[in-house]
């Protein structure tokens, strides 16, 4: 933690703060050190891959990058740059499969959905059709026996 230590003393006294005093709290202080402890990370990752490029620059000779435990850290992290370079790459390339499968399993799942809602469709125009056929049948049947001309529906009995 050799970069902005003072942080998470800050973090500490700002909590202490806040704790004794409700009024006392300071949002903008409290982002503030996040976005240092965030920067500290990023600088230490940043530094570790230009030391793998360039480790006879300047920079290197001070704290906290001249450490035992820098150096360590920066020859692991370009291992792991490594690996996670060649597993975006390997993803990158079944990209194209990867696409064509969902958008497969898309279609199929939409082909199924319209099939579903046009049986419905097909079950509730026969529904309506039979009611229309008995609708007809019946007013056949009053016209019939009020001696008007007489109704001859389709399927009526």
């Amino acid at each position: 933690m050799s970069v902005f230590p003072w942080v998470e003393a800050e973090q500490a006294a700002l909590d202490a703060r806040q704790a004794s005093d409700v009024r006392s709290s300071d949002i903008a202080l409290r982002q503030f050190l996040r976005l240092l402890l965030w920067l500290r990370r990023v600088l230490l990752q940043d530094c570790a891959v230009l030391y793998s490029k360039y480790p006879s620059c300047g920079m290197f000779r001070y704290t906290p990058f001249n450490t035992a435990a820098f150096r360590d850290f920066a020859a692991n992290s370009s291992t792991v740059i490594t690996r996670a370079e060649e597993d975006a790459r390997y993803a990158l390339q079944n990209l194209p499969d990867n696409i064509v499968t969902s958008f497969q399993g898309l279609a199929t799942d939409i082909k199924m959905e319209q099939q579903t809602q046009r049986i419905a469709s097909d079950a509730r125009w026969q529904a309506i059709e039979s009611q229309m056929n008995e609708m007809s049948c019946t007013l056949g049947m009053i016209a019939g026996a009020k001696g008007l001309k007489k109704h001859k529906g389709k399927n009526c009995e």
